[in-house]
């Protein structure tokens, strides 16, 4: 079974206004998990073509932000916030 991860961050490589796709597109396959840094209310130009191309999963970074924050907390504080609670709230902020 051929595995694919491909990661990126939109901002950095082509913006948020889905200009041309930084990758070639035969690259996304159904086997790829696609991952973008960048998060918001809606998936990123890239993320949206990797789900219109099949790609097996894809990912964007709120997770990552979410994770940090909580990680600092703990060193700060000694509690581990639940991550799943906060993203979860955090997206339901978006719509």
């Amino acid at each position: 079974m051929n595995r694919c991860l491909i990661l990126l961050s939109t901002q950095l490589l082509f913006g948020l206004t889905g200009n041309g796709l930084p990758i070639s597109e035969k690259l996304i396959t159904e086997n790829c998990v696609c991952y973008d840094m960048t998060y918001g209310k809606e998936l990123t130009p890239f993320l949206q073509k990797a789900k219109a191309l099949k790609a097996k999963k894809v990912i964007d970074g709120l997770g990552m932000l979410v994770g940090q924050a909580a990680e600092s907390f703990y060193i700060w504080r000694g509690i581990r916030p639940s991550v799943d609670s906060v993203i979860l709230k955090l997206k339901s902020s978006f719509s």
